[in-house]
This record gives structure tokens, sequence and C-alpha cells, in this order.
């Protein structure tokens, strides 16, 4: 896939102008400029993968943080971080490899309002349409993407982008764990959403990796 970042940041822009126009995000809900970590890093990697979650929690009316601006090292929550310490038995060393990770790949969720409430229970219906409605939006951050791999992180997640035909032609439901290609030039994988812990220990995230590596035959790459 080509991954431009001169093209990408006008598609960014086009984006932005996109979700302010679909939310009234002054007054009610704030939004995540979601994407590419870091353009120049992501420009050179040899292998491109790009994240799709749901949705985005924490941010009031008002606020437009954008992904490019974010430290890594706040990307997770300390809450999270906490968890994910005990998933993987972390030593401090740990956290710089997992930031350093983070600013190589991209993110995008399909609701793009922050969910405003307490609570992190998706609502599938509610992503469903947020996801019919965002077709435009995921299309264009998809396209400038040009992600050589595309994990799509829950079924729920994986399910609507199918239904709204953005995963490729030849990309089927039901073959969770397994790469696909998807009639584009590229692949794409479903994997459980992080919040099933017990999909995410570390020998799970190892078993992944090397998955990813030996299907997309990326064992001299990875």
């Amino acid at each position: 896939m080509n991954f431009k970042k001169t093209a990408y940041a006008a598609s960014k822009g086009k984006v932005i102008a996109l979700i302010k126009a679909s939310y009234d995000w002054e007054n009610t809900e704030g939004f995540i400029a979601d994407g590419v970590v870091r353009p120049d890093v992501f420009e050179q990697q040899p292998l491109r993968i790009l994240c799709i979650l749901a949705e985005s929690y924490g941010y009031g009316g008002g606020d437009m943080p954008d992904i490019e601006d974010q430290d890594v090292d706040q990307m997770i929550t300390r809450d999270e971080w906490r968890l994910m310490r005990g998933l993987l038995s972390s030593k401090l060393e740990t956290a710089s490899i997992l930031q350093t990770a983070l600013t190589k790949v991209a993110w995008l969720n399909i609701k793009k309002a922050s969910n405003r409430t307490a609570s992190t229970r998706l609502d599938p219906v509610l992503v469903a349409q947020h996801a019919r409605q965002n077709r435009i939006i995921l299309s264009e951050q998809i396209d400038s993407i040009a992600a050589d791999l595309t994990i799509v992180l829950g079924k729920v997640t994986f399910g609507v982008l199918h239904e709204i035909n953005l995963l490729g032609p030849e990309t089927k439901r039901g073959l969770k764990g397994k790469i696909q290609a998807t009639g584009l030039g590229s692949h794409v994988l479903e994997l459980s959403h992080p919040g099933y812990h017990a999909h995410w220990s570390y020998d799970a995230i190892y078993n992944n990796y090397e998955t990813i590596c030996s299907q997309m035959d990326w064992f001299g790459k990875c």
C-alpha cells in the first residue's frame, strides 16, 4: 500500500471538517481527531498497521484533541496501564517499548463523538448507527492511511464495518483470528476487543504476533 504523509495531511483536514459538520461537538460531544499517530514514523514503516475500535471515552463537549499531539505515555490511562502491567508482567522498560510501538501505527474509532457517560459498556446499536453515519468519513480515513494490515478489534466493530462494505470485497465474516486478503491489495484481521482480558494475556499477544508474521510472511521483517 502507498501511504504519503502530504496526501494524508490534506485528507485529515477534510475529515476533521466532516466530523465537525456531523456532530454538535462544541456543545455536547467532544471527539478525538484520530488516525496516524506519527505520520513521519508511519511513512517509514515497511509494514503499516491500522487498528480500528468502536469508540473513545473521556472527552467533554468542546474538546477536540488531535492524536498527533498526544504524548504516547498519556495514550494509556493510569488504570489501563496497571491492568496492562499485570497482563504483561511488565517491568519499567516495557513502558518505553509499548510507547514506541504506539508511534508506528494508526488508530481509528468508528464512533467519532466521545462517550459522555461514565459507563464503558459498548452499545452495539449505537456503534452501528454511528458507523452508517460516518461511512464517508471512515472510508476517507481508511483510504488515506493505506495500511498493509487492518486489525479490527471486536466482533461488533468488524460486523458493522463489513456491513457497510469498508473491509474490501473479498473479506468474510466468521473468520476471527485469520488474516484475510481484502481484494484491494491489503489484508484484514479480526481480533477480540481489548476488554476481553483472557484474549490479551502475554501468551495470547505473542501468539497473535506469530500468527500475523506467519500468515503475512513477515518473519523477515517483524
